[in-house]
């Protein structure tokens, strides 16, 4: 049992996952005593890694992003000497998009991803460089124009093609959950940016290694982490944190951090006297994220001939002229589109080294429900068949299949429904000030996906050094 008495800390932060290791990490460089708590056994939260039979998976996150000079991962890289026990691999293409007309891939070097598509889209030519050229080559500040209008409005304004359009928002609706009528532009432009045209990194080893590489960084600088541990509690007295309660007693800190869901943490960490009630009903009225259906196979037939795999391939099956309504029927549990990767593939010298079986991720974004539509099995068929339009013959190489629903997702993070991505990026919730890293309630404090300031792994990355920053702002008022 933890003697908890003997233990004082300046910042406590609940969750392990990205944004709170790299919050830690960051607050004992500065001087913060930290301790970090986890309920599951391991940290990363959705960016983790597991093993079955001799198959390697990723739970969620498949590659990482944002690694350019003045790339917020590689300030995370050069600020806590990651190169020295983390290797990136880098792939060249990061999404390629498969409809019945087109096979299109998305580089980094965003010109060369201008011209590959102009050539299937000549008409259009122009207009996609400067599309591209918008995206990649404006300052943020500048991008700001873009808050009040949707990524339709901004797609309408440069195109008429109803398929090509479709090609270049199809990632969007995968990574926001959104379609382009009701996702802001503005968070639409930033994963392009940070996850399209610098995105398709992979950590050596797996995606595991990148959490596992933070929190032996964040113990190495002098924190704490208590791992397959519940807060029960965060503990408010006359407005202020005075820490958090576990089972085997009560934690005391000056800051608490909260790197988990916002509705676990308004509704269920905190007393309901403690929160205005006007944030209470704003969290109840917010549009959440959708959740996912992913499928990991293990699997018999070599990939290595499908070179798409090493990126993201997103499968447009029906309705390829219209996004809106492969939206639409995807709340239906009717789904139009795939996406898939390898793990193997993206990491193909571990895997000739450890003499592992090649590995398949499939993923589709999904509704949560407490009486799902549809079994489980019979939608693990659908999308293994649809699998088959690009890998021929994968139903018959399958030698074991796991599945993982919405419902799997929350036992795993907490987040509401499941929840992929937090909020919802839509125009009247991103940058809600309501929900920033400042909390009405004194120093406590948010990280994460939950700060609604765009959707992936940069955000969240991005969203544990900037609440750090705030902390150690705070503090230094204090001293």
């Amino acid at each position: 049992m933890l003697d908890l008495k003997t233990k004082k800390y300046d910042a406590i932060i609940i969750g392990g996952g990205i944004s709170g290791l790299i919050c830690g990490c960051y607050l004992e460089k500065a001087g913060l005593k930290v301790l970090i708590v986890e309920k599951n056994q391991k940290v990363g939260g959705y960016c983790t890694s597991f093993s079955r039979q001799g198959f390697d998976f990723d739970a969620c996150v498949y590659s990482l992003s944002s690694f350019r000079k003045g790339g917020i991962l590689n300030k995370i890289f050069s600020d806590f000497d990651l190169d020295n026990s983390l290797k990136l691999i880098s792939h060249e293409i990061s999404d390629t998009v498969i409809t019945p007309n087109y096979k299109i891939s998305f580089y980094k070097n965003y010109i060369r991803s201008a011209d590959e598509i102009s050539k299937s889209f000549p008409r259009f030519k122009n207009n996609i460089q400067t599309f591209f050229n918008l995206i990649n080559s404006s300052s943020v500040l500048s991008l700001t124009k873009y808050r009040n209008c949707t990524l339709k409005d901004l797609l309408d304004s440069f195109f008429n093609d109803n398929e090509l359009k479709t090609i270049l928002s199809i990632a969007l609706l995968g990574y926001t959950g959104l379609p382009p009528s009701s996702l802001s532009a503005f968070v639409a432009i930033l994963i392009y940016r940070e996850f399209i045209f610098d995105g398709g990194y992979y950590p050596e080893g797996g995606m595991q290694k990148f959490p596992d590489a933070l929190a032996t960084k964040f113990v190495n600088l002098g924190g704490d982490i208590y791992s397959a541990m519940k807060v029960e509690k965060i503990l408010v007295e006359n407005n202020q944190v005075k820490g958090i309660r576990l089972k085997n007693g009560n934690i005391f800190s000056k800051f608490v951090i909260s790197a988990c869901d916002i509705h676990q943490t308004f509704f269920n960490l905190l007393d309901s006297s403690s929160v205005p009630k006007n944030i209470l009903d704003k969290i109840e009225a917010g549009d959440f994220s959708l959740s996912a259906f992913l499928i990991y196979l293990g699997i018999s037939k070599d990939l290595t001939e499908i070179e798409e795999l090493k990126s993201h391939i997103w499968l447009i099956i029906k309705n390829f002229t219209d996004i809106e309504k492969i939206y639409t029927n995807l709340l239906k549990d009717q789904f139009d589109y795939l996406a898939m990767s390898s793990p193997s593939l993206k990491d193909r010298n571990s895997f000739l080294k450890t003499n592992k079986k090649e590995s398949l991720f499939l993923f589709i974004n999904s509704i949560f429900r407490d009486k799902p539509i549809r079994e489980a099995g019979e939608l693990s068929n659908e999308l293994i068949k649809n699998a088959e339009k690009v890998i021929p013959g994968l139903q018959k190489s399958i030698e074991l299949q796991i599945t993982s629903s919405p419902s799997t997702l929350y036992k795993w993070t907490l987040n509401y429904k499941g929840s992929a991505y937090g909020w919802s990026d839509t125009i009247s919730q991103f940058g809600d000030p309501d929900f920033s890293e400042i909390t009405k309630i004194k120093n406590l404090f948010l990280t994460g996906h939950w700060i609604n300031k765009s959707s992936g792994i940069a955000s969240v990355i991005n969203s544990g050094y900037r609440t750090a920053e705030v902390v150690i702002n705070q503090r230094s008022r204090k001293l």
